[in-house]
């Protein structure tokens, strides 16, 4: 007659720890990446100033870029302290996991950290870039209005000419004057925000405005062609003015983007991982070169690196002017949810990993116990072979003597939490001497003499094992604890 039954082995807290770590080292390593992704924008930023080809805007803009990068050094020191707040909650949340072991309760203690992080992050973001916005707009406003009075000077000084001819002269000579000007400055444009489709769209206008005043003035119409001059001037740096406060608002948020981009990238690099398995049979350590964990993953591997490839399309080869706050701000949070995610799958990957090679060593030691009574291993069915590791080991034996058949099934199964366990599952073919009670006592006494195999071994010292009866009809009565 066949008997079924059940051992259930759950892996303790000690292979909790690595998805916990991963989580630590990635709040450890954020600052950093972002710090990192801040700096590399404001070089970019800085640059694109140093290497304008005349200089003449920094005319207009050296006190506002002043009050730029004062900003962004403040903003350093702001996210430097929230990170470190961050990181500093995230280790004391895996201690107290690690002592009490909840993994349910360090995700949503991570979570509600990230969360506090973006909100303290935001709110200094926002009281530095509305002051360093309002010293920007006070400083171009100065320039525009010393350029103004400047224009009327020079207008009321060709009003004066009597002469209509000589008056048209001297408009021509200031026309050209200040077209050369306005070419200048365009060219800064260009050198400065003309990476952005925004910067590219601003200085297309600009382009265009300056071929029409230069054919204005072609034509002889040397007021009109002041007037556009003006007007080309004022759009320049009104345009300059923008994209100002468009870094201001949007560079630390794209620098925080990036830098996630970048973990997420970096994490997904790890197709060859080193593991120390430790639970084997002899009791010495293994190390181990993995050189296929993606397979781990269970498919999910493949849908992030799809969904990570899906973002960086919204991110390269573009610049953080070309994007609204509030677009970067959704992208950051699904950035944060999907890494999330990552290591959530990271850690499952890890967990089956672990269960794998502990289901190759627990098989190891029931197939000794049953050798050493008489069992010899039958071979496998082509149905058995077809069923991948990662889900199942099968053992076939039968007695020697009897021909008596006992099948073992070393599943990979997830629990109420979504951990990965080991679930034994024994078909037991023996002829059992006695009553139904005899019988059950004697299997259950089987299960037990397993569990304590594993217990008394290095491959069960980190395990936690039950058994039970699963023969349909049975009321458990030897059901362990």
């Amino acid at each position: 007659m066949s008997y079924t039954g059940e051992m259930v082995a759950v892996v303790a807290a000690a292979a909790l720890i690595i998805p916990i770590a991963a989580t630590v080292s990635m709040a450890r390593t954020a600052a950093s990446v972002g710090k990192a992704a801040v700096d590399a924008s404001r070089e970019a930023a800085r640059n694109a100033r140093l290497n304008q080809a005349s200089r003449e805007l920094e005319k207009f803009t050296h006190k506002a870029d002043a009050l730029e990068n004062e900003m962004q050094s403040k903003m350093d020191e702001a996210m430097a302290e929230c990170y470190a707040e961050y990181t500093h909650s995230v280790q004391e949340l895996a201690e107290i996991c690690q002592k009490e072991p909840d993994t349910a309760a360090f995700a949503a203690g991570c979570r509600q950290a990230q969360k506090k992080l973006c909100q303290e992050m935001a709110e200094k973001r926002n009281t530095l870039e509305r002051e360093t916005i309002s010293g920007i707009r006070q400083e171009m406003q100065v320039c525009q209005q010393v350029l103004a009075q400047e224009r009327r000077e020079m207008q009321a000084s060709m009003e004066r000419i009597a002469e209509e001819e000589a008056r048209r002269e001297r408009a021509g000579e200031l026309a050209r004057n200040t077209l050369a000007q306005t070419a200048q400055l365009l060219a800064d444009l260009q050198l400065r925000c003309g990476d952005s489709e925004w910067g590219k769209a601003a200085c297309e206008t600009c382009r265009l405005a300056q071929e029409h005043a230069e054919q204005t003035l072609a034509q002889g119409l040397t007021e009109a062609a002041l007037s556009q001059a003006y007007a080309l001037n004022d759009a320049i740096l009104q345009h300059v003015r923008e994209h100002m406060e468009r870094e201001c608002r949007t560079m630390r948020l794209y620098a925080d983007c990036t830098a996630m981009l970048a973990q997420l990238r970096e994490m997904q690099k790890e197709e060859i991982v080193h593991y120390t398995f430790r639970e084997t049979c002899s009791g010495k350590e293994r190390e181990m070169e993995i050189n296929d964990f993606p397979r781990y993953y269970r498919g999910a591997w493949e849908e992030l690196q799809q969904e990570t490839a899906r973002m960086a399309q919204q991110l390269e080869g573009t610049s953080a002017c070309d994007f609204a706050p509030e677009h970067l701000m959704e992208l950051q949070d699904a950035m944060g949810a999907w890494q999330e995610r990552f290591l959530q799958e990271t850690g499952l990957a890890y967990e089956r990993l672990h269960n794998l090679l502990l289901r190759r060593e627990t098989a190891k030691l029931l197939v000794k116990r049953y050798t050493d009574e008489g069992y010899v291993l039958i071979p496998l069915t082509e149905e058995d072979k077809a069923v991948s590791d990662l889900d199942c080991r099968i053992i076939r034996l039968a007695h020697a003597e009897t021909g008596e058949r006992l099948y073992l099934r070393l599943n990979a199964e997830p629990d109420a939490d979504g951990h990965i366990v080991m679930n034994i599952g024994i078909e037991d073919h023996t002829e059992y001497e006695g009553n139904f009670f005899e019988v059950e006592r004697a299997r259950a006494k089987e299960r037990e003499t397993n569990c304590e195999l594993l217990r008394q071994s290095n491959v069960g010292k980190q395990l936690q094992l039950r058994h039970r009866c699963t023969n349909p009809g049975v009321r458990d009565t030897y059901q362990m604890p």
